[in-house]
């Protein structure tokens, strides 16, 4: 029989390496497999803003709620920054660092638009410059996925 701290220690040992040895990796794909990130990772975040920008539009207006509102801006922020962080993640390929920097520029810069969208419809401050910058994201995002 082994004594209690043994087996203890054992266990500590065998969970230790499995966590070493599957926990600490980070994804790599081929240079295919990255292009196919990036555009879903920029794609998803153009629709998010789009819909950012329909319903901030709807509140200037008086056509949704301001809860609605607040509740669609708040989940879209959160879903641009999983797009985010859907492509800072995965390790580009040699050749892609340079053009990942760029991505992950670009998708910042649709996290600020929208977060600039929430803190406006939470203060009902909402104006014809927010709309473009959030029109202009959109724009920019589909551009950089149609390049991949």
């Amino acid at each position: 029989m082994i004594p209690r701290r043994g087996r203890r220690t054992g266990a500590a040992a065998l969970l230790l390496a499995l966590v070493a040895s599957t926990g600490c990796t980070v994804s790599e794909p081929g240079e295919k497999g990255w292009n196919e990130i990036a555009r879903t990772s920029l794609t998803d975040a153009a629709g998010e803003v789009a819909t950012a920008r329909l319903t901030v539009a709807a509140a200037r207006d008086d056509e949704v709620w301001d809860a609605y509102a607040v509740t669609v801006t708040s989940e879209v922020e959160r879903q641009v920054a999983t797009a985010e962080e859907s492509l800072a993640s995965v390790q580009p390929p040699p050749g892609l660092r340079e053009r990942a920097e760029q991505l992950l520029t670009i998708l910042g810069d649709a996290a600020d638009a929208v977060r600039a969208a929430r803190v406006a419809v939470v203060a009902g401050d909402i104006d014809e410059a927010l709309l473009r910058q959030l029109r202009d994201t959109v724009s920019a995002l589909e551009r950089a996925a149609g390049r991949l």
